[in-house]
Parts: structure tokens; sequence; C-alpha cells
């Protein structure tokens, strides 16, 4: 069986985006992108990315034989009573639905518009997230601890109104799962469900539906579990390895006085959390720096690149990219035993333009860490894997989103609380997602807003505490974590003559790979094919 994803020639950026969203969770043995003029046969199931009065005939078909589809942004106006819904054009205020102020006095910042799910319906109850602003910041605008992107229109290059909200909408026959609210108003529809004899289409307000958040459960369960035994139901690679109940990692982005993590290594250490570290090796390394690096790889820890020099966008095009990748893995590998082979990246600045990510994959990078609602909304993955087929980076290339960053001056504005940091754990536990957060080395010129090492320390000994009662949670070196994932983008579910074929699984670093269907979690390796 196959999903499609289908969309108009020139929307190359949707079509890889969305494609790429599908392909993190069913594996690419089971979804083809196309265009809508070459389809072809008619699929098992297929994602729909803003389909025109033109397609109508197609939704129709589709609507028949017992098939499961989703509808992604505005629909053509001859297509939308086909989906349940009414459409309508957004009014003039729709452009200032997911502004922000920025109030540093708050805990954090919102937009006034938010999206709620009801919570009632299986498929409501699946995006995790009860309600979430179409943008919330916790530091200035740049990251959202809680880990989603922006709702919102961004450059035309980054995919211009592909992240927006798309149009006016009620239903009208369809199961409402999402409304858009604000004022305490209720604004538009945002998702609904059209259950019809033989065929379910679920529609969302978004050209790129929710790819950037862990709302993409909603999705998975709608084509792995959702109406199990009537319509057909697609086998899911799990993000979370085998008999574990979630996966944590945790990193240090290296670009100032390096030793001073000493202390915050030694917590780890004693608490039996693997620790990593991203290394800029040219902001000039001491003695102590390299001692606490060689340490860390000599513990069963992680060493990653985090360039050469730490200049934003990699050094802002393709060539210095690449030198910037070379020369810092060629400087660890060398330098410090135990780190070879370095063959993961975290980003500068978190900034990943499609040329950075090219440079990554022609250096010889295999996965980078990226994902941050403040850019680059194509690679904030809700689901961790493969990025997005663009045109300037054809791949492949893995990520692992992880913006959640354990800073002193968040810790702060919660009231000197990690409590935001652990809903983020358990909104991620609850999605099925690894879940990674952050910090920094600090000096006296920059200390991210901790008083003191103490004080840190306390604020990490927190988070882990609630990690580890949270049930059978897994810790993993970033390394480890990467080689998981890199591993996983190997693998195609396929489904042969009804039984389910796992090829390529296997076991990394003690990990091994789940799938589910119909809401049985097996070992990969229990249908791999011989």
């Amino acid at each position: 069986m196959e999903i499609a994803v289908l969309h108009h020639e020139g929307e190359e950026v949707a079509g890889a985006v969305v494609e790429a969203a599908m392909v993190r969770s069913f594996t690419a043995g089971q979804v083809r992108r196309r265009t809508y003029d070459t389809m072809g046969e008619l699929p098992a199931g297929a994602v729909l990315v803003a389909p025109g009065d033109g397609e109508r005939a197609l939704v129709e078909r589709l609507s028949r034989g017992g098939r499961k589809v989703l509808v992604l942004g505005e629909p053509g106006r001859e297509v939308a009573p086909l989906l349940g819904l009414r459409t309508g054009a957004l009014p003039g205020e729709a452009k200032a639905w997911h502004h922000v102020r920025l109030d540093g006095s708050e805990p954090f910042n919102a937009s006034p518009v938010s999206v709620r799910y009801d919570r009632s319906h299986g498929l409501g109850a699946a995006a995790v997230l009860e309600e979430r602003p179409l943008a919330r910041y916790d530091f200035t605008d740049e990251w959202n601890n809680l880990g989603y992107g922006r709702m919102g229109p961004w450059p035309e290059e980054e995919g211009g109104g592909l992240w927006a909200v798309a149009c006016l909408a009620d239903a009208d026959g369809a199961r409402p799962l999402a409304a858009l609210t604000g004022g305490g108003r209720r604004l538009s529809l945002y998702a609904a469900v059209l259950d019809l004899p033989h065929a379910s289409l679920l529609w969302f307000n978004r050209a790129a539906g929710p790819v950037d958040s862990v709302e993409w459960r909603l999705v998975e369960t709608f084509f792995c579990d959702y109406r199990a035994g009537e319509l057909p139901t697609f086998p899911l690679l799990c993000e979370v390895p085998y008999g574990l109940d979630g996966l944590v990692t945790m990193r240090l982005d290296c670009d100032q006085a390096v030793s001073s993590a000493r202390c915050l290594f030694e917590l780890y250490s004693d608490e039996g959390v693997p620790f990593s570290m991203a290394v800029t090796p040219g902001i000039g390394l001491d003695g102590e720096d390299m001692r606490l690096l060689r340490d860390v790889a000599r513990s069963g820890g992680s060493l990653l690149t985090h360039s050469m020099s730490h200049r934003p966008d990699w050094g802002g095009c393709y060539e210095a990219a690449v030198d910037e990748v070379r020369r810092s893995v060629s400087w660890l590998e060398g330098h410090i035993e135990g780190a070879a082979p370095v063959r993961y990246a975290v980003s500068p600045f978190h900034r990943n333009p499609p040329f950075a990510v090219r440079a990554m994959a022609d250096a010889g990078i295999a996965a980078f860490v990226g994902g941050i609602i403040h850019n680059d909304p194509q690679y904030l993955l809700g689901r961790a894997g493969r990025v997005p087929a663009l045109p300037e980076c054809a791949g492949p290339m893995v990520s692992l989103s992880q913006q959640c960053m354990l800073h002193g001056d968040c810790f702060h504005r919660y009231g000197d609380s990690v409590e935001p940091y652990i809903e983020s754990f358990f909104n991620h536990l609850a999605a099925g997602s690894i879940f990674g957060y952050l910090d920094h080395p600090f000096s006296e010129a920059y200390s991210y807003g901790w008083r003191d090492e103490e004080e840190r320390a306390g604020a990490h000994r927190a988070l882990m505490d609630a990690v580890k009662g949270a049930g059978n949670i897994g810790f993993s070196s970033l390394g480890e974590c990467l080689d998981f994932l890199v591993m996983r983008d190997r693998v195609v579910l396929r489904s042969d003559g009804g039984r389910l074929v796992a090829e390529g699984a296997t076991e990394q670093a003690g990990l091994e790979l789940a799938v589910r269907r119909d809401g049985e979690v097996r070992r990969a390796v229990e249908v791999r094919r011989p």
C-alpha cells in the first residue's frame, strides 16, 4: 500500500516539506510524491496539498473505495463541501494573529490567537497539546521551549504562506477537531475530520499541516490506527526505541569557556546520564578545556562539531560552510582521542540555510541538530528524521530538532522553576518523540542568566529527577541518539501481501526500532525480511 503526497506543479517546497514529514513517520517504502497531473492510479492513502477546483473529481474518487485522505491548506470552493467544510477569505485582522508582543517580565510571550483541540475526539486527543498559540517565545523572539513552530507567513524562499493559517472555515458536516480562538472568541475552524462509509478525510487549515510540532502525532494516528478494521492502516516506524517509554538526550553548545562545564559534567556523571558537547575549536581551547573534552569522550559521551569559528549561517555561503565543517571535524578527530569519527553537527546560532545543509552533507555530516521557531521553518521537525529534499539540498540528511534551552534567563522568568521544561518533556513523551535539551558553558562575560553553578546544577538535577520518575526512560548521548536516527532513516516499511515487512531494521547501541500499527507496537526485527 502507498500514501501519495500530491501537489500542484510549481509548489515543490510544499511538496518536499510534506513528503519528508510523511517519510519520517511511514518511511520511503510507503510514501511517494507526485504532482496532481502525474498521479496515476488511486493510492490507498493520500495527502493533498491545497487541492483546487481542478481536483474536485479526484477528491470524489478518493472518497470512495476505502481510503484515507489528509488535506492540507485551503481547498477550492468546489472541493470544500466534499470535505464537509465552508470556507472563505481571512479577514484583514488575521495578519496580526501570529504577532507577539515581547515582554521580559512575563513567564513567556505568546500570540493573541491560539489553536484549541477538542480532546473529546480520539484524533483531537492525539494532538498532545490541548492549546497552542500560533507563536510562543521563551526568550526574546528566538526560541520556544515547548518545541513547536510559528503559524504565520515567512519569506517566499522559506515557503511563504505554507506555514500560515490558510483561510476562514467552519464545519458543514465534518467533525471539528480544533478551532482558532482569540479574545474569548472562536475565530475559525482549524482541523476537522469527515467520516464517510468508505473513507475518512482529515483536514488542517495550514498547507504545511502540523509538521513542525508534536501535533504531528494526530496525523500518524489517523493513518496508523484510525478506523482500524474498516479502512486501511499504515505501519508507523516509531521514533522512540522499542521497550522504552521515552528517550532523552542533552548537550552543551560550547562557544566559550569550555572548562567551566566541568561541574555540570560531573553532575551528569554522578547521575549516570551521558554528557554531550558541541565544540567550536576556533574559539581557542586551553589545557583545561582539552582535559574536559577528553574526559567526556572517555566517559562515553559525545563530541559534535559546532563549526570552526561559530559564524552565523555557517559562514554565509556554501564554500564557507564546507570549510567550517571540514576544519572543525579534522581538528576534533586529530586532537581528542575517542572523538573520531565526527559525523554529526550542531548548527551555530541554530541557523540552517539550505546551502549549509547541503554543505554539511557534502562534507560528510550524516545528521545535524537544529530547529528553532526564529528561522528556517523547513528544518523545524515535529518528528525526527529526514529533512525536506529542497532544490538547494537534495539530501538525504537526518535532523533532530532541539530548541528546548535550559537557561537561567528562562528559569528566572518562570519563577525559578523548571516546570515548563518538565511540561515539554511530557509533551514529547506523549507524542512518542525524543526529548532533547541544551545549555551552554558560561563565563563572567556571559552567564546565560545563571547566578552561579550551584543554581544551574540544581535546575539540571530537578529536570533529571522529573524525567527519571516518568517511567522507563532511556538516556542517550547525542551521538548515540543520532546513530539510532540515521539507522532508522534507512529502514523501509512495506505491507507485503498483507504481511508487514521492515527492510534494513537492525540494532544500534542497544537501541531497537519499534513498529506500530492498529495500536500494537512490535520490535521491527520481528518483521524484518530474512
